[in-house]
Formats: C-alpha cells, structure tokens, sequence
C-alpha cells in the first residue's frame, strides 16, 4: 500500500509538471487550471498517507522556514494591495509553488523517485525540443493551435509563445543531466547498464543544448555557462572525482561555441548582435539597451527607492511602471525582464530579503549534500539540482522565467526533492511525524485543496470567458462578446480586463449610431461604457487605458468635465507616454480647445514622432 501510493504520488507530481509546460507555460489562470488540479489530485494523495499510514515521516531542513515566511508574507501584502486581482494570481501562484515545494520535500527522498523525476523531464523537454527544431528549420508561428508573434518567427519556442521561456525550461534540465552524467559512478553491480544510462542521457543533453542554440536565448546560453563554470565548487576537491565534473563542463561549453558557430542562422544572429559599430556608447552590442531592459530595470530601480519595504504590491509592477518609464520606451511591458528587481519592486526589500534566505538556506542543503559520504546518485541530484538553480538566477537578470508558473514549478521540485534527501551525517534528520501533528496537517491540507477548487476555478473560468469574448469582439460579433463578458464577471466580479472590455464593445456600439435620430440610443450605449469602464478603474485605478475609454465615454454621454478629468488622471499615470498626450490632443480639438490641442500634440510628437500628431500639427498651425 505504501509503495502503491509514494508511486501515485510521484507520478502525478510528474503529470502536475507536464502538464503545466505542455499548456503553454501555464502562463495565465486558466491554462494554469490543469497544473492546480494535479496540485490537488497531489494533496488530497498526501492527506489520505497522513490520515492511513502507520508511520508517516518529515524532513527538517533549514529552507523550510523561509518558504513557509515567504508565503505567510505574500498573503498578508495580497490584502494590502492596491489592485485585489492581480496581487491575487500572484498569490495562487506563491501558494501553489510553496505547497509543491513542501509535498517534495516530506515525501519525495527515495532514489526511485528522482529517476522518476528525471526520465519524465528527459521525455518532456526531448518532446520540446523536437517541436523546438521544427519551428526553427519551417519558421512556423505556430504554438499548438494558436499563433505567437511574428517577432518570434526562426526561433524555436516549444509549446511556450516565448523562445527565451523555453530555453528557460532546457537549461534546468539540461543542468540536472549534467550533474548526472559528471557526478554519477557507474554500479559496481551493473557497468554495463549504467555505462548506456549515462550515454542515453548524453546525448539527450546534446540534443537539448542543440535547441537551447536555436532558441536564439543569448541570456540562456550564458547562464548556462556560468552554472557550468560552478561545477567547480560543487562535491568534494580531491582531483580522482573533480576532473569529471571539470572534463564535463568543459565539453558542454565547447558544444555550445562550436554549435553556435557552425548553425548559419544562429552564427549571423551572434554577428548582428555584436555589430558595435552602431553603437553610440562605445560598446560591442548593436543595442546597449538589450531590447529596452536597461531602460526598464532603471525604471525599477527608481520604484524600489519609491517603494523600498513594502514595494508596490504582488503583480503590480506593469501598472506602476508606465510612471517611471523613460520616453525612449513607449510599450507597455508586463514584466520587468529582470525577475530580480521585479521581486524588491512588487514585495519590498523585505520580500526580496526573505527570497535571498530561502536561497541561500537551498545552497547550504544542497552543498551538505554534494560533499558528504552519500551515494553518488544522490550527490548528482543535488548537484544538478544547485546548477539548475544557478542557471535560472543567471537568466533572471535577463528575463522572468519565475514569473512563468511552469518553469517555476519545476525549479521549486527540483529544490523540494533536494532537501528531501537524507545525508549521512544526519544533520537534518528524518523524523516520525507524531499522530496529533499528521491529522492536523491532513486537515490543512484539505482546506487549502478545497481553498483551491473554490477560488482557482471560477478565476479560470472567468479568465476563459474573457479570452473568448475577445475572440467574439474582434470579428465584431459584438452581443456575444458582451454575453461572454458579463457571464466572466459572473464568475469573477473583481476581474478589471471583463468589464473594460465589456465598456469598449458598448462604446464600439454607440460610435456606430450615428445620426440625430439615434442620438439618445448613442447616449444610453455611451452610459454603459461609462458603468462598465467606472468599475474597471475602480478595481484597478492604474489601468491608463481603461481611464482613457472612460474619459471618451463620458464625451460621447456629454459629461465633458468628467470626461477631462479622466485625460488628466491619465497624463499623471504615465507622464511619457506619445499616446496618453495624444488622446489628449484629440479630445481637446474634438471640444474645440485648439491651443489645449496644439499643446498636447507637440508634447505627444516630441516623446515620439507618429503621423496623428503630426497632421494635427501641421492642420492647427495652417493659415486659416
């Protein structure tokens, strides 16, 4: 029995971890749906060993109590955030996170199951990486059965819309391999069939690091050199076992240079990346901004120093961002494409603190365990396991792959099932959970699976309806997209995007009643954008563009004082932005503030050149 159901477990934590990558990175509430109901399938296995086991035992481990500060923090700053509903998928994602980290690390310390653990992520990420290489050679967009944007297009992505998450995913794996081919003896038992593991799982990673090449990651091959390099410091110094991992570091740093440069497409990508003579500071890279990230890191920078204990709140760095931004970026990003200033920004120097020790107290653990007497299978995975750790910090200084659930998810099991494994000295002993304590778990347990199947899925729900009203919205077919939207408020009354969106398919209609005979039809439609837009600021009043459709909906109703506060909300939001200016342009001129106008359309036209402004220009200044 107890064998039967240490096996469920692990196999459905390997289903909880496919699933979420398979769905598109679990990258949004609802295609994060699967990986949450594994999450619970997973603890509602844990609480019946807890309630049906004789002798049920735990793990003590030093990065138990950061984990568990962690979480307890993230839920006391969710209902001190200024916007309920993002702060509130970031905490489904902390919870589920924490929960999985602690289902490994009390019962995940067999052998057995991390060659469970590792034959399930061979075959996912080799699943990957075909895909990967087929998009690559065909420059297909195609995600599944949906399209990723065409500024993807050569570049293999996998089953995520975003190659540099993919390349995420490879390099965690690739450095649990590593750590196994570098670190694992052969079985004394058993040469022969523990030579052709090791040369199976070789080539693997070869195939892996072949599509990590043609991701075109620059970020993700550096980071996985640099963890390579600290193969160095991981396991015992005596050279008869340093020189392997040394040998097979050095060989995959070689693999890729040598597939860099001998892949055509990717060999003139590194070219045109290093063309520095079109750099006007100097350096060797075309854009010293990497993409615009060094503009928003110090937009970042500047809201740590705004907000430096508490930060502005969990998942809230694109709403607070737009007013830090310099006018050189006019996007507007969701994430800061640095994992690590996001973390102080949106939690505080006091969150970002807490994450370092959880950190650190992971090194430590696993250190224990790479140097000690264990068995040489359980020091590759703790290896592997501090690589992959390594690699993903490294990488977060470029992109967000933490705030990618599915790659998460993975970095945190691997941690769980590190502390989850003895070590010979017993400085963190395992220990027979007493009754009192097991039934009390159990019990917690349930709730927060309950907890789980009560909130988790009517967010889902509520985020597919919206999802698939805007699909309905944008072929026009515009009473069902309302239908769809106002059945997402159903489920969900504090989603922002169902009511914004539900206000411009009413302002789309009352545009369209054109003529005095419909004017008061175009005035009532004109109120219901207003109703609808109102409570989307309210729920989110950092929303710049809801705040727009708001001010040009109380135009169309006639309220233009009202209507006029809302352009100037906006222009204190984001005071850099071409376009807020812009639409401030235009609703001065539409209300025949011509000087307003010429103001608006100049400051629009001097943060960046657009031809609107500029025609406007030209047509106020023109001889009348």
């Amino acid at each position: 029995m107890r064998n039967v159901l240490a096996g469920a477990m692990v196999i459905t934590m390997a289903l909880c971890l496919i699933v979420g990558v398979v769905w598109f990175g679990a990258v949004t509430v609802d295609v994060a749906a699967p990986a949450f109901a594994f999450a619970v399938l997973l603890g509602l296995l844990w609480a019946g060993k807890l309630f049906f086991m004789r002798v049920v035992s735990w793990k003590s481990s030093p990065m138990h109590w950061p984990v568990l500060a962690f979480t307890a923090y993230a839920v006391i700053r969710y209902f001190a955030s200024p916007i309920e509903y993002d702060s509130r998928m970031e905490l489904f994602n902390v919870l589920l996170l924490a929960f999985v980290y602690f289902v490994c690390a009390f019962n995940f310390y067999r052998s057995r199951d991390r060659n469970i653990l590792l034959i399930a992520l061979l075959a996912l990420t080799l699943g990957e990486a075909i895909y990967g290489l087929w998009q690559f050679g065909t420059k297909s967009d195609a995600v599944l059965n949906e399209l990723r944007p065409l500024s993807y297009r050569g570049r293999a992505s996998g089953t995520y819309f975003c190659p540099n998450h993919l390349a995420g995913l490879l390099e965690i794996v690739i450095c649990l391999a590593i750590g196994r081919i570098a670190v694992q003896r052969f079985s004394r038992k058993s040469v022969e069939k523990s030579a052709l593991q090791k040369i199976v799982i070789l080539y693997i990673t070869l195939f892996l690091i072949t599509c990590l090449i043609v991701t075109l990651s620059r970020s993700s091959w550096a980071s996985l050199a640099v963890a390579l390099a600290t193969l160095f410091f991981w396991g015992d110094w005596d050279w008869r076992v340093m020189w392997p991992r040394l040998a097979v570091a050095f060989a995959a740093v070689c693999a890729i240079g040598l597939l860099v440069y001998n892949i055509t497409p990717v060999r003139i990508y590194v070219q045109e990346t290093l063309s520095g003579e079109q750099a006007k500071d100097g350096s060797a890279f075309r854009d010293p901004s990497f993409g615009g990230r060094t503009l928003m890191w110090g937009a970042t920078a500047g809201m740590i120093k705004d907000y430096p204990a508490l930060g502005t709140g969990p998942g809230t760095w694109q709403w607070f961002h737009p007013k830090y931004r310099p006018q050189e970026l006019q996007a507007h990003p969701e994430h800061a494409h640095n994992d690590i200033l996001q973390l102080a920004s949106d939690y505080g120097l006091i969150g970002f603190g807490i994450v370092v020790w959880a950190f650190v107290a992971f090194y430590r653990h696993a250190g224990l365990l790479a140097r000690r007497n264990t068995s040489s299978e359980q020091r590759s995975f703790a290896v592997g396991s501090a690589l992959a750790v390594t690699a993903t910090l490294v990488h977060s200084w470029f992109d967000f792959n933490m705030h990618i659930l599915a790659n998460a998810l993975l970095l945190v099991t691997l941690m769980g099932f590190t502390v989850a494994m003895d070590d010979s000295g017993e400085r963190y002993k395992r220990q027979e959970l007493p009754r009192l304590p097991r039934f009390a778990l159990g019990l917690a347990i349930l709730a927060l699976c309950a907890g789980a199947i009560w909130f988790v899925r009517p967010a889902a729900l509520a985020f597919s309806y919206t999802t698939e009203g805007d699909d309905s919205k944008d072929i026009l077919q515009w009473d069902r997209a309302l239908a769809l939207y106002n059945t997402a408020m159903r489920f969900d009354p504090k989603l922002p995007d169902a009511y914004y969106k539900a206000g411009q398919v009413a302002a789309s209609k009352a545009r369209w009643r054109i003529g005095p005979d419909k004017a008061e039809e175009r005035k009532q439609l004109a109120r219901e954008a207003v109703g609808y837009f109102e409570r989307a600021v309210a729920l989110n009043p950092f929303h710049t563009f809801a705040i727009i459709r708001l001010g040009q909906a109380y135009e169309m109703a006639g309220d233009f004082e009202a209507a006029a506060r809302c352009f100037k909300r906006a222009i204190e939001l984001e005071p850099t932005s071409a376009y807020v200016y812009e639409q401030m342009g235009l609703f001065s001129r539409r209300t025949g503030d011509e000087a307003a106008a010429l103001e608006a359309f100049e400051k629009s036209r001097k943060l960046r050149w657009d031809i609107v402004a500029e025609l406007n220009i030209l047509d106020l200044k023109a001889p009348q």
